[in-house]
Protein backbone atom coordinates (compact mmCIF):
# COMPACT_ATOMS: atom_id res chain seq x y z
CA UNK A 1 0.00 0.00 0.00
CA UNK A 2 1.17 3.80 -0.72
CA UNK A 3 1.37 5.14 2.91
CA UNK A 4 0.33 8.49 1.29
CA UNK A 5 -2.52 7.38 -0.29
CA UNK A 6 -4.65 3.98 2.03
CA UNK A 7 -7.49 5.03 -0.37
CA UNK A 8 -9.11 1.35 0.40
CA UNK A 9 -8.81 1.80 3.73
CA UNK A 10 -12.24 4.17 5.19
CA UNK A 11 -11.68 7.13 7.18
CA UNK A 12 -12.30 6.54 10.62
CA UNK A 13 -12.49 2.80 10.63
CA UNK A 14 -9.23 2.36 12.51
CA UNK A 15 -8.27 1.52 16.11
CA UNK A 16 -4.37 1.76 15.53
CA UNK A 17 -1.84 2.15 12.97
CA UNK A 18 1.87 1.08 13.44
CA UNK A 19 4.43 2.48 11.37
CA UNK A 20 8.08 0.77 12.11
CA UNK A 21 11.05 3.16 10.36
CA UNK A 22 9.22 3.82 7.52
CA UNK A 23 7.93 7.31 7.92
CA UNK A 24 10.82 8.82 6.63
CA UNK A 25 11.06 7.41 3.39
CA UNK A 26 8.02 8.45 1.06
CA UNK A 27 8.36 11.57 -0.52
CA UNK A 28 5.90 13.38 1.33
CA UNK A 29 6.08 12.38 5.06
CA UNK A 30 3.31 14.88 5.80
CA UNK A 31 0.71 13.73 3.61
CA UNK A 32 1.57 9.95 4.79
CA UNK A 33 1.05 11.45 8.59
CA UNK A 34 -2.30 12.62 7.52
CA UNK A 35 -3.60 9.75 5.77
CA UNK A 36 -2.94 7.64 8.96
CA UNK A 37 -4.77 10.08 10.94
CA UNK A 38 -7.51 10.52 8.24
CA UNK A 39 -8.08 6.10 8.98
CA UNK A 40 -7.81 6.12 12.49
CA UNK A 41 -11.02 6.47 14.82
CA UNK A 42 -11.71 9.81 16.11
CA UNK A 43 -10.89 9.80 19.67
CA UNK A 44 -9.93 6.37 20.17
CA UNK A 45 -7.63 5.56 17.17
CA UNK A 46 -3.89 5.33 18.11
CA UNK A 47 -0.54 5.62 15.84
CA UNK A 48 2.55 4.45 16.57
CA UNK A 49 5.41 6.21 14.38
CA UNK A 50 8.96 4.57 15.68
CA UNK A 51 11.63 6.57 13.97
CA UNK A 52 15.64 6.15 14.64
CA UNK A 53 18.04 8.32 15.65
CA UNK A 54 21.55 8.17 14.16
CA UNK A 55 23.24 4.84 14.19
CA UNK A 56 25.17 2.42 11.95
CA UNK A 57 22.15 2.27 10.02
CA UNK A 58 21.80 5.48 8.63
CA UNK A 59 26.13 5.48 7.62
CA UNK A 60 25.26 2.11 5.93
CA UNK A 61 22.34 3.78 3.72
CA UNK A 62 24.61 6.37 3.16
CA UNK A 63 27.18 4.17 1.58
CA UNK A 64 25.25 2.37 -0.45
CA UNK A 65 22.79 5.60 -2.16
CA UNK A 66 27.07 6.52 -2.94
CA UNK A 67 27.34 2.66 -4.36
CA UNK A 68 24.32 2.93 -6.34
CA UNK A 69 25.02 6.11 -7.78
CA UNK A 70 22.15 7.83 -6.02
CA UNK A 71 24.30 10.99 -4.56
CA UNK A 72 28.27 11.67 -5.05
CA UNK A 73 28.18 12.06 -1.19
CA UNK A 74 27.04 9.89 1.92
CA UNK A 75 25.74 13.28 3.21
CA UNK A 76 23.20 13.75 0.25
CA UNK A 77 21.31 11.45 1.56
CA UNK A 78 21.81 11.56 5.23
CA UNK A 79 20.19 14.65 6.78
CA UNK A 80 16.88 13.79 5.59
CA UNK A 81 17.20 10.17 7.27
CA UNK A 82 18.48 12.29 10.24
CA UNK A 83 15.95 14.66 10.82
CA UNK A 84 13.58 11.94 11.67
CA UNK A 85 15.69 10.96 15.17
CA UNK A 86 15.04 14.96 15.89
CA UNK A 87 11.77 15.68 18.51
CA UNK A 88 12.14 18.75 17.26
CA UNK A 89 11.42 17.88 13.59
CA UNK A 90 8.95 15.63 14.32
CA UNK A 91 6.84 17.79 16.56
CA UNK A 92 6.94 20.46 13.02
CA UNK A 93 5.78 17.95 11.01
CA UNK A 94 2.97 16.65 13.39
CA UNK A 95 1.60 20.34 13.63
CA UNK A 96 0.73 19.87 9.73
CA UNK A 97 -1.12 16.46 10.40
CA UNK A 98 -3.54 17.72 12.84
CA UNK A 99 -3.31 19.81 16.33
CA UNK A 100 -5.41 16.90 17.65
CA UNK A 101 -1.37 15.05 17.90
CA UNK A 102 0.35 14.73 20.89
CA UNK A 103 4.23 13.34 20.72
CA UNK A 104 5.37 11.22 23.46
CA UNK A 105 9.23 10.15 23.50
CA UNK A 106 10.46 6.88 25.16
CA UNK A 107 13.71 5.60 25.84
CA UNK A 108 14.31 1.72 25.72
CA UNK A 109 17.58 -0.11 26.29
CA UNK A 110 18.71 -2.21 22.91
CA UNK A 111 21.13 -4.69 23.93
CA UNK A 112 22.60 -6.12 20.74
CA UNK A 113 23.55 -9.55 22.39
CA UNK A 114 22.92 -11.36 19.14
CA UNK A 115 24.57 -9.40 16.67
CA UNK A 116 27.87 -10.45 17.62
CA UNK A 117 26.68 -14.18 16.20
CA UNK A 118 25.08 -13.14 13.40
CA UNK A 119 27.89 -10.61 12.30
CA UNK A 120 30.55 -13.58 11.91
CA UNK A 121 28.85 -15.00 8.85
CA UNK A 122 29.70 -11.47 7.55
CA UNK A 123 33.05 -10.38 5.59
CA UNK A 124 35.59 -9.26 8.38
CA UNK A 125 35.82 -5.81 6.49
CA UNK A 126 31.81 -5.15 7.08
CA UNK A 127 32.56 -5.69 11.18
CA UNK A 128 35.50 -3.27 11.42
CA UNK A 129 33.50 -1.02 9.05
CA UNK A 130 29.90 -0.87 10.83
CA UNK A 131 30.68 -2.33 14.65
CA UNK A 132 27.79 -2.80 16.84
CA UNK A 133 27.77 -1.70 20.45
CA UNK A 134 24.77 -1.51 22.94
CA UNK A 135 23.35 2.04 22.97
CA UNK A 136 20.30 3.84 24.32
CA UNK A 137 17.45 4.49 21.67
CA UNK A 138 14.69 6.24 21.55
CA UNK A 139 11.20 4.96 20.85
CA UNK A 140 8.60 7.76 19.45
CA UNK A 141 5.08 6.89 20.17
CA UNK A 142 2.10 9.39 18.61
CA UNK A 143 -1.21 9.81 19.20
Amino acid sequence: ADMMDLAGVGSGTVDVALCVFGIMFPPDPAKALREIGRVLRPGVGVASIVTWHYNNGVQIIGDICVALGKVESEDECRPALLNFGDEAFLRRLLRHVSSAVSLRSLDFVRRDEAAPEALKSQRPGLRRQYPLKPRRAKVRPVR
